[in-house]
């Protein structure tokens, strides 16, 4: 797909950029004032390279706000100082041997290298020709209408008949079908072959939104793409990151738990932890462990969704909340293999039951581990209604469908950032949908 490849393309410049840059400061260092003649800068850079790397493609992902640039410069230059102080031994004998001009010239080369390439390569816009389109995936096309970068024109009748005008600033001009054909379709369908390319709804849908599609067809709930289950050399690499990360993390991790645990304790009245049981995989119970951040009657009434300004959340539990602290005891069910570090958030199995007779296919999420941090959790956060919990399964199948190490550590950095600024993503409001033939907003 075009985007796809216009998304691809950014990254390399952006790896370029990086690259030249990193090497551009060695050479700098090796070369001109005596002070920084040293191994210092030739880490140091290295470091911001690693860092730059590591974000992967968040800051040149399709739908990504381009703040996720900033994002990756403070990371990179998080690496950078680290990477100095350990070299160093101390932050004195650092600053001594140019370190703090070192990070200056590599935040200031790397944020304008980044923006002139954002500003210059701008994300494409795509001028969509709906073409014999089930009634069933006309939802799915009202969504791709509201898609800000997206102009969807009024249906194509005939594929025999003219193509409507091209339209200035949308570069991309594609024909969108549902391409699961019959020999009559595709021999309906060739003479618009001919002039354009078409691609399937379903595939552009996981690609702009990073989802599933479900479909809705007589009364049926339908996944059009096959789902697939993770192989188990995968497991096994999954099993042993999460054990290493949580074990070499563990010094820092009590520290925070124990400040959390203290602050409840200082705060509150009552247990200090909460404990609940939890489906796991393949709907197995399991103990959940977190930091108590609600009262100790908060569920006397039943349990029940959080709401943003529940009342019923502490004043402490907020900032254990927005800070990701009272999540970390998790981590204990992590090392007993009951949840991964990235998976589907585990539910209750009394809200699970309700949910599954409720939301078209609630239970293909217990095909994969239980996480601490998620796919859905990364892009959407917590749910208030039946229909965010429809559109989390759609962020969680297509984990499950396109889940990798890779993908993993991409989920856990851009976790990391979202706490970072300490700021969670809420449930998107619903927009009325726009009519077909309109630009999105």
């Amino acid at each position: 797909m075009m985007a796809y490849l216009h998304t691809r393309r950014i990254e390399l410049w952006l790896r370029a950029a990086d690259l030249v840059l990193a090497l551009g400061w060695c050479i700098t260092a090796y070369y001109f004032p005596p002070e920084l003649q040293t191994t210092l800068a030739w880490v140091m850079a290295a470091a911001w390279f690693a860092g730059l790397v590591t974000v992967g493609g968040q800051n040149a992902a399709y739908l990504h706000p381009r703040y996720r640039i900033l994002y990756s410069m403070a990371l990179s230059l998080g690496f950078s100082t680290l990477a100095g102080l350990l070299w160093m031994q101390s932050g004195h004998d650092w600053y001594l041997m140019g370190g703090l001009l070192t990070l200056g010239a590599l935040a200031l080369g790397g944020i304008l290298s980044r923006f002139i390439i954002a500003s210059v390569m701008q994300r494409p816009a795509i001028q969509l020709v709906p073409c014999r389109l089930p009634a069933e995936f006309d939802r799915l096309l009202q969504e791709l209408a509201g898609h800000p970068h997206i102009y969807v024109e009024s249906p194509l009748l005939d594929p025999a008949d003219p193509l409507p005008e091209r339209r200035s600033g949308f570069p991309i001009f594609l024909a969108v079908t549902d391409l699961r054909l019959r020999e009559s379709d595709y021999e309906a369908l060739l003479p618009l072959y001919q002039r354009v390319e078409i691609i399937d709804i379903c595939e552009l849908y996981e690609s702009l939104f990073n989802k599933v599609a479900i479909v809705e067809e007589h009364s049926e709930w339908l996944l059009p793409r096959p789902q697939r289950v993770p192989s188990p050399i995968r497991e096994v690499i999954a099993r042993t990151f999460d054990s290493l990360i949580v074990l070499l993390t563990s010094p820092i991790l009590a520290l925070l738990v124990g400040l959390g645990a203290l602050a409840v304790r200082l705060t509150s009245r009552g247990p200090v932890f909460f404990v609940q049981q939890r489906l796991g995989r393949y709907g197995k119970p399991f103990r959940l462990y977190k930091l108590r951040t609600m009262r100790t009657d908060a569920e006397a009434a039943g349990k029940q969704w959080s709401v943003e300004g529940d009342p019923r959340v502490l004043p402490v539990g907020r900032f254990l909340r927005a800070t990701g602290i009272d999540e970390l005891p998790q981590l204990w069910n992590v090392l007993r293999g009951e949840m991964r570090l990235v998976g589907p958030r585990p539910e209750t199995p009394e809200i699970a039951a309700e949910l599954a007779k409720k939301i078209p296919f609630y239970n293909a999420r217990l095909l994969a581990p239980p996480g601490l941090a998620g796919w859905a959790q990364l892009h959407q956060g917590g749910d208030a209604s039946e229909e965010d919990v429809l559109n989390k399964i759609r962020f969680d199948l297509y984990y499950l469908k396109h889940g990798t190490p890779l993908m993993d550590l991409r989920i856990l950095l851009g976790t990391l950032q979202m706490l970072l600024h300490l700021a969670k993503p809420k449930p998107k409001a619903r927009p009325a949908p726009a009519p077909v033939g309109q630009v999105g907003h």
